[in-house]
């Protein structure tokens, strides 16, 4: 998690959505530590969000990604490199939206 947050911050991301096996306590408490992301509307979400393969597959939640903001796939992610996985045992799909135009990083 400290990693994937590391990424985030680096590539200068409004956010950043963590796919995994299991949420854990410690994930959460990694996730809270990046803060918000403010939306042109004001509305603040959090900067790192955890979904679940059940919540995305059983449950039907979506990252909760403002409305306007298009994610996209910086350069080398998303190509395949085999399975990493996390401490948690969750495998990294690592989605990052981006839009430095239209947002402020809120802490």
């Amino acid at each position: 998690m400290r990693d994937f947050g590391h990424v985030i911050e680096t590539n200068q991301a409004l956010l950043g959505v963590f796919v995994c096996f299991h949420r854990t306590k410690d994930m959460q408490v990694e996730a809270e530590k990046l803060g918000f992301a403010s939306a042109p509307s004001g509305r603040k979400v959090p900067r790192m969000q955890i979904v679940t393969i059940k919540e995305l597959l059983e449950e039907k939640k979506r990252p909760d990604i403002p409305e306007g903001w298009t994610p996209r796939r910086p350069s080398g992610v998303g190509k395949p490199t085999g399975r990493q996985l996390d401490a948690g045992g969750g495998v990294v799909l690592g989605w990052i939206a981006e839009q430095r135009a239209a947002a402020s990083v809120a802490g």
